[in-house]
């Protein structure tokens, strides 16, 4: 029996659910306990839930937090892509231990069970990522920008599901809004890859967040697309207003395309809960 180990509150649950659900529908036996279950292959998404054998991160951003020093405990451990394969290999991890397994999250956008509200004019989605270290997210900073910003196009702002309390379904909220979007507006979370993956551009505030990218996140997929300019990067707010322009026009560019594919490949869009379930069946027996 498969065991996804959730917590039964707080603003990840949600989350969690967001990246189980397209798997258990593939999976005859499993279970959603808070704890680990004993007989039971037992699946955490976080790296301190090392008493369980498998790892599936909560997101598919990097950041350093799951490099293979971090997820090393678990018995194998599930990524999204080649990249990521490259990634751990080159910093020891075994490659017999990791598993491909897609972006389950987005299966319910790629399957069409997501429908685009219809709107003639551009929406941006502006989503930062939490908080948590300051001087890589845009929450409680870009904000400021906001009113103006109005003045020119419809913004929707999405915090992040940690930022919002009592909102049981905030990633499916996110998610559609994230449908919706023409552009999106973010600093360094899993929405650049979500967005991305989807096709739509994606334009950085980099004068508020390049810095502490580059300082924090060392290594990381993050650090190269701010490095590399991977997307729109603006340096201050009218570069910001000219860059949106530009994606309004020209949409997501091929460097961002390319690097996506790496993380995330097109093969896996749509079909991540039936080949991570496919996988994961292994340990049924």
């Amino acid at each position: 029996m498969i065991n996804f180990c959730i917590a039964s509150g707080g603003p990840y649950r949600g989350i969690c659910e967001a990246i189980t659900d397209p798997i258990r529908e593939h999976l005859s036996d499993s279970t959603i306990c808070h704890t680990e279950q004993s007989g039971a292959t037992n699946v955490g998404f976080f790296v301190t839930q090392t008493n369980c054998q498998v790892f599936i991160p909560h997101g598919i951003a990097d950041k350093n937090y799951r490099n293979a020093d971090k997820v090393n405990a678990f018995e194998y451990v599930f990524v999204s892509g080649p990249a990521w394969v490259d990634k751990l290999v080159r910093q020891g991890f075994p490659r017999d231990r990791i598993l491909v397994g897609g972006y389950t999250k987005l299966d319910p956008v790629f399957q069409g069970k997501y429908e685009r509200t219809r709107r003639t004019f551009c929406v941006i989605l502006y989503a930062p990522t939490h908080g948590a270290i300051p001087v890589v997210s845009l929450d409680g900073r870009f904000e400021q920008y906001l009113p103006h910003l109005e003045e020119y196009y419809v913004v929707v702002h999405a915090p992040h599901p940690a930022r919002v309390t009592g909102q049981k379904n905030g990633g499916q909220v996110t998610m559609q809004a994230l449908v919706d979007a023409d552009i999106v507006i973010t600093d360094a979370g899993s929405l650049v890859y979500e967005a991305w993956a989807l096709g739509k551009p994606v334009v950085f505030p980099s004068w508020l967040t390049k810095e502490g990218v580059l300082g924090c996140f060392s290594g990381s997929f993050e650090e190269q697309i701010y490095r590399e300019e991977i997307g729109y990067h603006a340096t201050d707010y009218n570069d910001l207003l000219s860059h949106l322009k530009r994606a309004a026009l020209f949409g997501i560019d091929d460097r961002a395309v390319s690097f996506i594919e790496q993380i995330f490949p097109v093969e896996l869009r749509g079909r991540s809960g039936e080949v991570t379930a496919n996988l994961l069946r292994r340990f049924e027996k």
